[in-house]
């Protein structure tokens, strides 16, 4: 009995004894951690807590009501500031801490984060300097799941108070992820398995014109779904006019949708690269206004497979779709005047082999095909092979128009050229090629009754001795080859001021000029 007594009172005291520690390394550990936070945390770096909740037995860390500040190591000017209203990490393993060198947890949690970056307020970093890594890393960390929920990002400008990115309902999850002393000097200084994240109503100041608004943004296993992209002038049509110098396209452009496919990203050596296996567009519309009253912009326009050679990263993208897309485009000459309109329905376009990189593209270049409708009911195909890697910048287009009225273009016609047309093209055919100074080709048309009238400077009047003067010289259709066709020549010298859509305009305008004043032969 008294061997039984014994062994009892022994186990209660070690039950006492267990509890005394537990209770006592309880007490340490709040201590622990927060002399740890005041003394590990660099000297630029500010953290500041409401409250501090350690739970030894569970290995579990909480902090809320949290600041913190990140200050140029250079200037001790501020330039991130993050506050959240919790931060919690569960499950840390003690063994792998003490044996290991190594902090390992379950997941890292941070609720209601406002991430606000000041970039004017940080020093650019010297491109000849060694990396030195977002901190002073001497353990590995370890983390099943990194979660942020509920939060915030704003980019802003101190100087100007201005907010040139926000995006809200901002949502992340990583998984497995890994950083070290090592990884840590990386540019991208966290190696992970997969992350998800969302978020909505983003808002992205492009300079001192545009703007791009976004509903909703999700990724998930390297998909990226983008829903209500808006981008458009800050300015109405009138007031654009007051904030420029020089012609600028007045813009307005709704997608509804975007979905890029398998999107990967890194580095290839020192070149960042992005890289996806398909990027779609879906049902995008956009609206063009350009006042020509302005003066024009003589800066030169590059082609786009310069502007794509040129690009500090890599571009990799097997394919690009886009789907009932629509273009409407108007230009007046003069203050208070009707605008010229044109418009494209019913687009659909596919690109191949979207890469600024050659071993991607085995030297086969990029071709885009596209389809149309011109002016709601004439169908419109286009084919366009280019090669980024020739520093000539050559390229080749092919197309045809179908069941086209003269007197539907009027809307362009009477406004900008000052004539209307009457008439049909059947159909017409084009190619030309060329390169960033020059290109020629042919065009041949089937069309009928061609007849135009120039209009008086009014405005409103017809200006009779020019239009009878005019037809003399133009070909009313009726002299064609066996099928129907009259050939043209096309010969243009690019204006270099002026976009590649303007350069295949000038081209097939060329054309069409030359078989309506030419003697319509294939010669």
């Amino acid at each position: 009995m008294r061997i039984k007594k014994v062994l009892i009172a022994i186990f209660l005291l070690m039950v006492v004894g267990v509890a005394v520690i537990l209770v006592t390394l309880q007490l340490y550990a709040k201590t622990a951690v927060a002399d740890f936070l005041a003394a590990k945390i660099p000297s630029n770096i500010a953290l500041e807590y409401g409250d501090l909740s350690v739970n030894f037995i569970k290995g579990s860390i909480e902090l809320r009501d949290l600041t913190f500040s990140v200050c140029d190591s250079a200037t001790q000017r501020m330039h991130t500031r993050i506050t959240a209203s919790n931060l919690f990490l569960q499950d840390l393993n003690y063994w792998q801490f003490y044996r290991q060198n190594t902090i390992s947890a379950s997941r890292f949690a941070v609720a209601g984060p406002v991430y606000r970056f000041y970039q004017d307020q940080m020093t650019p970093d010297n491109p000849d300097s060694a990396p030195k890594g977002v901190v002073k890393l001497l353990k590995t960390i370890k983390v099943k799941e990194i979660a942020i929920s509920d939060g915030q990002f704003l980019l802003m400008n101190t100087a100007e108070d201005t907010t040139f990115v926000e995006a809200n309902q901002l949502d992340f999850i990583l998984r497995d992820g890994l950083t070290n002393p090592g990884i840590m000097r990386e540019k991208i200084p966290i190696q992970y398995k997969s992350y998800s994240f969302s978020c909505s109503d983003i808002f992205v100041d492009l300079g001192r014109y545009e703007t791009l608004n976004i509903a909703g943004l999700d990724i998930l296993n390297k998909d990226i779904t983008i829903k209500g992209a808006v981008l458009q002038t800050k300015y109405d049509r009138e007031e654009l006019s007051k904030h420029t110098k020089t012609e600028r396209d007045h813009i307005f452009l709704k997608v509804p949708e975007v979905y890029i496919k398998t999107l990967d990203f890194g580095y290839h050596g020192p070149r960042f690269f992005v890289a996806a296996d398909s990027l779609s567009f879906q049902a995008p519309d956009l609206e063009m206004y350009r006042d020509k009253s302005l003066p024009d912009n003589w800066m030169k326009k590059k082609l786009y497979t310069q502007l794509l050679r040129e690009l500090p990263i890599d571009i990799e993208i097997n394919g690009v779709r886009i789907s009932k897309g629509s273009v409407s485009y108007e230009e007046s000459l003069y203050a208070g005047t009707v605008p010229g309109a044109i418009s494209l329905n019913n687009i659909s376009v596919s690109i191949q082999g979207l890469t600024n990189v050659l071993e991607a593209n085995t030297g086969k270049g990029i071709t885009l095909n596209a389809t149309a409708d011109l002016m709601g009911s004439s169908p419109l195909e286009l084919e366009w092979k280019l090669n980024v890697f020739d520093p000539d910048d050559t390229f080749l287009v092919t197309g045809s128009l179908d069941n086209f009225r003269y007197d539907k273009a009027d809307l362009f016609l009477r406004p900008i050229l000052g004539v209307e047309a009457e008439g049909n093209i059947d159909k017409m055919y084009f190619t030309f090629n060329g390169n960033e100074n020059s290109s020629a080709g042919n065009l041949k048309m089937n069309y009928r009754d061609f007849k135009f009238k120039v209009i008086a400077k009014d405005g409103e009047r017809i200006n009779k001795f020019l239009t009878v003067v005019g037809n003399l010289f133009v070909s009313d259709g009726s002299k064609a080859d066996d099928e129907g066709f009259r050939h043209g020549k096309i010969a243009v010298d690019r204006t270099k001021n002026k976009s590649f859509i303007n350069y295949i305009w000038i081209n097939i305008r060329s054309g069409i000029i030359n078989v309506l004043t030419g003697n319509g032969k294939n010669e």
